[in-house]
């Protein structure tokens, strides 16, 4: 899931790309609100009031997820400012309001700044993300073709959303230059909206979730500066979190022989029970033997409490010395009620079932310390020594009862709600513990060797030590055993001890030309995670060249290579990323800016997975029970079932990105610009299942652009913009034809028409 996940990342990447190019044409300095005084106080205002139409086709869930923007009457754009230039203002000395995307647009922004020198700063930042998602391979089902019937039975996402972020921070220093000053702050965010989601059962019900959470930050802090080049802050932060999502049943289209409502979910395996279901012609056949679900109910609220200290240095009051440091302590506490209720009929003959579990104590303490110091040893060199511990612990128990009665098919009425017993009941605790020692110190040595050219030499040694324990103990008859279905408790230890070689060299030769390089070369003796390098090498290198004074060139770097020669994992994984901006500006009628970049991602390694009855990838074989490799926290275990294949697991990435921009003003009063954009992904990974298409992983996201802007009169700017977003999918050469999910590419012309006052 992982790596499906990540090529659905790598897809949604142009997104940010496309945010900035849906301006309606870059500002320009000829539109620069004029300045005009009033009182002791510069004045400066700008409005920009527009409509935007949108024409789009194909998959309309996809282009909101991607892009969003819809047509309408929109406020694009609002600047106000004051400013005091001889700090004499009565209440501020200087004040600035702006805001954007108000009226329907998916990211609306507010932002507030004032400040009265020698007496406070404050500033305040509201914003409002609405956030669609219907990517419709994400958790889908994308059932077997012998089992499913060729009506669509999922074409949108299961786990499809619509949710809207509103984000406040508030932020206010009170006598910042002072010897001692004070900071506030304050933020809050809440997530509210409608989604869909599913639980591990035999036939994935689609189950409706509304989603409500919020989270409060408060934050008090001094700073200290009576000392010589010396800060010294103390910040204290309180953080309350709360989320009352909720999950039900989201549908019961169908109806059993006794004409009871249900659902007989999104998901088919090989069980005779679910394939029961469809006659020979896939009709949906509700038997009796089928996998129903006549209702659904989970609510699992999370109540967190997290204070934290925090203690910081900043001083360079020894000579040749630089020192910093902070120290952080938090201690979290949870509090998780949980509930399942389920009724139909399901895999064990289960009619319904009753879960109820509350968190007895759910606590997460963390220690931070970082401490640097840098030491002029000359002029032309330096000792850098950094460190940083971190040590984490969450503590944890809950109780759990089921109740659980079966039968032979869905019930009218629920046995619970007539008095029948239960024909199962189990009641058990559980006690875990997790926690992380990690100390990192690094050693550096920095030389100037000309003024011109210089380099730096160094070590980093880090270890860490996790712990984990846990019991389960049955509360019904005394049995206690250990986590993820081992027979003992469980205490598992495992220390990792890494060091790493640093290497680095710079060149500036001129202000026109600035170079550098450097190295990590680093091993481990020991690993958590199966794709968890033993074995790693980073190289990274970046120029920046400027020919003359209307030129700018640069070009990175970025390399990772990474390897785990444990023989069970084979691990073999690299991250390459480079590329090249520049920006050309002959004249101040002509501005020209291309940039290019290249992405190469791979993560292969032996992979375990439960077998099932559709063809297995090739070269997959039954697991001979290696997966564990010796490693306590790698039990091979899957929703309680021990995993019994495994393969060779390939994924692999490569996206390119190319984006070009033209701006043209023939005269003052008339600009243009032409662009255009393209990310282009060609991945690659095994084949689970013989019907998934490639989906983000082989797809095109052209996004050309033009636009228009004309001073029609004083202070008076026209604008004219048009967007196109062009998203494709190619098929693998892999996958049969995706006719179980609905199609994805899309197009959209996407047209602004808006005029701007700056006065």
């Amino acid at each position: 899931m992982k790596r499906k996940n990540s090529s659905i990342k790598l897809a949604l990447l142009p997104c940010t790309f496309a945010l900035v190019a849906i301006s309606p044409v870059a500002a320009q300095t000829a539109d620069q609100p004029t300045e005009k005084t009033i009182g002791n106080y510069v004045v400066t205002q700008s409005v920009e009031l527009g409509v935007r139409d949108t024409d789009k086709s194909g998959s309309s869930g996809m282009y909101d997820t991607f892009v969003n923007l819809q047509t309408g009457p929109r406020l694009f754009e609002q600047t106000f400012s004051l400013i005091a230039p001889e700090h004499d203002g009565a209440l501020f000395d200087d004040l600035y309001i702006s805001s954007f995307g108000w009226g329907g647009d998916p990211n609306n922004v507010a932002r507030a700044r004032a400040s009265k020198a020698k007496l406070y700063d404050f500033t305040a930042l509201f914003r409002r993300d609405q956030n669609y998602f219907d990517y419709n391979l994400l958790s889908n089902p994308l059932n077997p073709l012998s089992l499913v019937p060729a009506a669509d039975q999922a074409p949108n996402s299961p786990h499809a959303f619509y949710n809207v972020r509103r984000m406040t921070d508030l932020a206010l220093t009170l006598l910042p230059q002072s010897a001692i000053s004070v900071r506030l702050g304050y933020s809050h965010l809440r997530t509210d909206g409608p989604s869909f989601s599913s639980n591990e059962s035999s036939n994935t019900p689609l189950l409706f979730q509304e989603i409500s959470t919020f989270t409060n930050n408060y934050q008090i802090g001094v700073d200290f500066k009576v000392l010589p080049k010396t800060t010294i802050s103390y910040d204290q932060f309180l953080q309350w979190y709360r989320g009352d999502t909720s999950d039900s049943l989201s549908q019961t289209p169908f109806l059993t022989s006794n004409g009871l409502p249900v659902d007989i979910g999104n998901a088919w395996g090989p069980d005779g029970a679910t394939a029961a279901c469809f006659n020979a012609a896939g009709q949906v056949i509700v038997a009796p033997g089928c996998y129903v679900y006549q209702a659904y109910n989970r609510f699992n609220p999370y109540k967190t409490h997290t204070p934290t200290e925090q203690l910081s240095l900043q001083s360079q009051a020894i000579k040749h010395v630089d020192l910093s440091g902070r120290f952080n302590y938090s201690a979290s506490t949870l509090q998780s009620p949980y509930f399942d209720l389920f009724q139909g009929f399901t895999r064990g003959n289960v009619v319904e079932q009753i879960e109820n579990g509350t968190a007895g104590t759910g606590k997460r303490i963390s220690d931070t310390a970082d401490f640097g110091v840098t030491i002029h040893i000359t002029d032309r060199t330096r000792f850098l020594y950094s460190f940083r511990f971190l040590n984490w612990r969450m503590p944890s128990s809950l109780d759990f009862a089921t109740l659980t009665w079966t039968g032979t098919g869905a019930l009218p009425t629920p046995p619970s709600s007539t008095g029948t017993p239960p024909s199962s009941t189990s009641s058990v605790a559980y006690s875990n513990f997790l926690g992380n020692n990690m100390q990192f110190h690094q050693f550096e040595l920095e030389q100037d060797f000309t003024r011109a050219f210089g380099g730096r030499i160094g070590f980093r040694y880090k270890t860490s030590a996790i712990r984990e324990q846990g019991l389960q103990l049955d509360l019904l008859t005394g049995a206690v055993s250990g986590i993820v279905g081992q027979p003992t408790p469980t205490a598992n230890t495992i220390d990792i001890h890494e060091d790493t070689g640093i290497v680095g060299l710079w060149y500036r030769p001129s202000q026109k030309l600035r170079a550098s390089a450097d190295a990590e070369f680093g091993t481990a003796d020991n690993f958590q995670y199966r794709i968890e390098p033993r074995r790693q090498l980073q190289y990274r290198a970046r120029v920046n060249y400027k020919p003359e004074r209307w030129a700018i060139l640069s070009a990175s770097g970025n390399f990772l290579e990474q390897r785990n020669g444990v023989s069970e994992i084979a691990f073999n994984g690299h991250n390459r990323n480079a590329g090249f901006s520049s920006t050309f500006l002959p004249s101040d009628k002509f501005n020209f800016e291309l940039a290019y970049n290249y992405n190469n991602y791979q993560s292969n390694s032996f992979v375990c997975f439960q077998d099932s009855t559709v063809p297995l990838p090739p070269g997959s074989f039954p697991s001979t029970g290696i997966c564990a490799l010796g490693n306590p926290l790698l039990v091979p275990f899957l929703g309680g079932s021990p995993l019994n294949a495994e393969t060779y697991g390939v994924f692999a990435n490569r996206v390119h990105f190319v984006d070009a921009a033209v701006i043209w003003t023939p005269v003052r009063q008339v600009s243009a610009n032409l662009g255009y954009g393209i990310v282009s992904s060609n991945g690659q990974t095994s084949p689970f299942d013989p019907i998934a298409p490639s989906g983000s992983l082989r797809s095109n996201y052209h996004r050309p652009l033009a636009g228009v802007q004309v001073e029609v009169a004083k202070n008076w700017f026209a604008k004219v913009a048009w967007n196109f977003f062009d998203y494709h999918e190619a098929p693998a050469a892999f996958s049969g034809p995706d006719i179980y999910t609905s199609p994805r590419d899309f197009h959209a012309n996407v047209t602004t028409v808006s005029l701007k006052y700056a006065f």
